[in-house]
Parts: C-alpha cells; sequence; structure tokens
C-alpha cells in the first residue's frame, strides 16, 4: 500500500467524529510551572518552535526563544537552552539572565497569568515544604520557580516589597560540597531574608 494514496486530494471524504481542545494555555503555564510538569514544559517548547518557524523541534524552539528573548531585551549571554523542563545537564543559565529575565516578563501583558503560575512557599507546588518555619505572611510574598537535579538547586522568581514592587532574585547552586539538607538551610534562610526589605 502507498501512503501517498491517502493524501490525495479529494478522493476521500472525511468525518470528523470527535474534536478535544486543550485547556487555555495560561491554565497550562499554571500547572507547568506550579507543581513542575517536565513533559508539559517540554511540549510548551517545542510548541513555541512549530508556532514560530513551522517545525516543533528542540532546534526550532532554541532559535525562537532567543528571537523572542531579543524582542523583550534580555540579554542571552550566559543562555543556553538544551530543553524545556531543565533536566539536560547542557542547559547553562546564569542568575543574572533569570533576573533580566523576569524583570522584561513584568513589563509584558501576559505577566499577571505568569506570576500567578509560580507557586509560593507553603502553598500548592513545589514550594509547598520551603520556608515551613517562617513567618506565614511574610512567605506569602515569594513567588518562585523550583529546580533541581543531583547537587542542583536552583529558585528564581518575586519578592513582593512593603510597598508592593517585585525584587527579581535567582539562585542557582551547582556541586555544592555540602549535603543538600545543609544547602537548603542556606537557600531558604537567604530567600528569608529578602522578604525582610
Amino acid at each position: 500500500m502507498d501512503a501517498k494514496e491517502f493524501n490525495a486530494p479529494g478522493e476521500y471524504e472525511l468525518t470528523m467524529i470527535s474534536e478535544t481542545l486543550s485547556e487555555p494555555l495560561h491554565r497550562i503555564v499554571n500547572v507547568t510551572n506550579r507543581i513542575s510538569n517536565n513533559f508539559y514544559a517540554e511540549t510548551l517548547l517545542k510548541m513555541i518552535g512549530k508556532k514560530m518557524t513551522g517545525t516543533g523541534s528542540y532546534d526550532s524552539a532554541r532559535v525562537a526563544v532567543v528571537k523572542v528573548l531579543g524582542e523583550m531585551d534580555v540579554p542571552v549571554r550566559g543562555f543556553t537552552q538544551s530543553d524545556g523542563s531543565g533536566l539536560s545537564r547542557m542547559n547553562l543559565v546564569s542568575p543574572r539572565f533569570f533576573c533580566h529575565y523576569y524583570a522584561a516578563l513584568e513589563k509584558s501583558e501576559v505577566f499577571p497569568y505568569f506570576f500567578n503560575s509560580l507557586p509560593v512557599p507553603g502553598g500548592p507546588g513545589t514550594l509547598k515544604s520551603v520556608l515551613q518555619n517562617q513567618d506565614q505572611k511574610r512567605k506569602q510574598r515569594i513567588h518562585a520557580k523550583s529546580g533541581s537535579l543531583g547537587n542542583v538547586r536552583c529558585y528564581a522568581g518575586y519578592v513582593v516589597r512593603a510597598n508592593g514592587e517585585h525584587l527579581y532574585f535567582a539562585i542557582l547552586a551547582n556541586n555544592y560540597p555540602a549535603r543538600t539538607a545543609q544547602m537548603q538551610v542556606g537557600i531558604e534562610g537567604f530567600m528569608n531574608e529578602l522578604t525582610k526589605y
């Protein structure tokens, strides 16, 4: 059987049996960021590539992401993206990049959706057990995305200051000599200090 015969125009009349629409994009982003859904993250990255270049691949997605970052005036020095989930050890990102990116996002029309997709300590999602014994009101001012691998701990996001302005922060710890539990205590101590400003 030749597959070309199924692509012949006009020879077959197709009948739609069913159609399923996805959730709105902001809800997909909410799940992606809140619980760190790696499958969603990978799919979203490839969809960006498909939308902007016509091909849904990692290569096309990287081209598309760098283009969008340029349009946002975010310097890409210190940024190399290999996948959408952040699980590849080939991903290279600097704290400075995250802070520039988060500052640029704040000016975007989609910022409220993005901001609300970020977990807060003690709330549902990946920050549920972060800052457990700290002041409830203060820790709720942190909205951040976390990431972790073996000997890697990262947090980047916003702290809502007392005057309502946002403080951008990024903590990236790699190949640290301490135990992960010790590193986590240090990171959480730093995040707690940020809530005092």
